[in-house]
């Protein structure tokens, strides 16, 4: 696994906007690493503009909210190795078609992507999905899942503008198919 170092500019950037505030600030340490980890291996991202939820004891809060968005628009979810419960209502609420967990060390200055779960792999009839029970799909399964863009740079200039012109796209269906939809009433 490759291990992901912040700078210590980023350090004080995350520290700053988390406001001391630890969990809150572990969990923008976690997105930084996963957007330095995608970045090294080409694949353009942006993380949420809004800072997680700072009440720490509300863990449904702390995954209302998309991690990062792709050039698609599709959002996944960064979550905590090994301690993060999941289930396919958090992710749907956030819109996300994944979850990725990253384990942190040193003090959350560096960590290590430890893999992934799909929302598609999620069971509707199992409520909960405990990360460190085993069942993550690797971290090179989910960068194949995404795929490499041809031309990086091209990519990040253009969803870029086409956030800073449209705001956020919705988010597509990316991720969905093989998931069970509820029709209310039944």
């Amino acid at each position: 696994m490759e291990r992901i170092t912040l700078s210590e500019t980023r350090i004080r950037k995350l520290q700053k906007e988390s406001h001391g505030t630890r969990t809150v600030f572990d969990h923008l340490c976690r997105e930084s690493m996963a957007r330095n980890w995608l970045r090294s291996n080409g694949i353009p991202s942006w993380r949420n503009p809004s800072t997680p939820s700072e009440n720490s004891d509300d863990h449904h809060a702390q995954h209302s909210r998309y991690s990062i968005i792709l050039t698609d628009g599709s959002r996944f979810l960064v979550c905590s190795y090994p301690n993060t419960i999941l289930s396919m209502d958090m992710l749907a609420k956030a819109k996300c078609f994944a979850a990725l967990a990253v384990k942190l060390e040193m003090g959350s200055r560096s960590g290590s992507v430890m893999g992934c779960i799909f929302l598609r792999d999620i069971s509707s009839e199992k409520k909960q999905y405990e990360l460190n029970t085993g069942g993550l799909e690797s971290d090179s399964t989910f960068l194949q899942y995404l795929g490499r863009p041809k031309r990086y740079k091209a990519e990040f200039i253009g969803f870029s503008i086409r956030l800073l012109l449209s705001g956020e796209p919705d988010a597509p269906g990316r991720g969905t198919d093989g998931v069970q939809r509820f029709t209310p009433g039944h």
